[in-house]
């Protein structure tokens, strides 16, 4: 997507990576996300060559309740240097984890309705031949429309390798990565991994709170796991009489069974 036919560009937040940015495309019409990565690549990098076919594999990936991708952007600079970004469809009310963030509680009929969303996203995802797998399902990687209708925010492989690559030294995980995929959980390949993060993802919605208080330490986080510790069980004893309530309760136990072949698929 060239750079001239981004419009009306304005900031939405930053992260480690990269800014987000909303904007409007000269041409479509329409309000987009755009998504530029902080330091600038060059026009001949192998990791440009990469970020465009993992692009070309997302593309594929069009379905209801997964974020839709419309491109590449390229900004170019002086020496050959370029921004690389991504274009994006603008999700109007942000991502899940600022919605339990800002609304408590989400009614009962929306987070049924977000659990069962993701789920069909994940889904689909899975089910591509060869399976697009989502390596960092979270909150923050679910976004919601203007309607509060779930798009699964898939993850492109080649980015970490991208960043590292960047920054000049080893991948560094984004803050809470560890929470919601620990190597404790994904025994049993990358499939189980995704279905896992779905459990705890549940437990999230469902109590509108991080799976575990910010005073224990990420790097211990995989231990415990390992020796059966989830999130606190005791947050969802107030929620036994609610519908259908005993049913989701025990998909996100199976989900995050210490076998993988006891999680269910998506």
């Amino acid at each position: 997507v060239p750079a001239e036919k981004i419009q009306d560009r304005r900031f939405l937040a930053s992260g480690r990576f990269g800014s987000v940015y909303r904007a409007s495309h000269q041409d479509w019409g329409i309000p987009i996300a755009l998504k530029v990565f902080h330091i600038p690549t060059s026009t001949s990098s192998s990791q440009r060559d990469e970020l465009l076919r993992e692009a070309e594999i997302m593309n594929k990936a069009r379905f209801l309740y997964i974020l839709r991708l419309f491109g590449v952007y390229e900004e170019e600079e002086s020496f050959g240097a370029v921004h690389l970004g991504i274009v994006m469809e603008l999700m109007e009310n942000g991502s899940l984890d600022q919605l339990l963030q800002h609304v408590v509680p989400v009614p009962w009929a929306l987070k049924f309705r977000l659990i069962h969303e993701v789920a069909l996203g994940m889904n689909y995802l899975h089910g591509l031949n060869p399976p697009l797998l989502h390596l960092d399902l979270k909150p923050n990687n679910v976004l919601l429309d203007e309607y509060f209708h779930v798009r699964v925010r898939p993850t492109l492989p080649q980015l970490p390798r991208l960043r590292s690559v960047c920054v000049g030294g080893e991948d560094t995980p984004e803050p809470g990565g560890s929470i919601w995929g620990s190597p404790a959980l994904e025994r049993g390949g990358e499939l189980k991994r995704s279905i896992s993060s779905y459990g705890i993802l549940i437990w999230s919605v469902v109590t509108g709170k991080q799976p575990y208080s910010v005073q224990v330490s990420l790097l211990l986080i995989p231990h415990r796991v390992s020796k059966g510790d989830r999130p606190d069980s005791s947050l969802l004893q107030n929620h036994k009489d609610v519908e259908k309530w005993e049913d989701v309760s025990s998909l996100m136990k199976r989900c995050w069974d210490n076998d993988p072949k006891k999680r269910p698929p998506f």
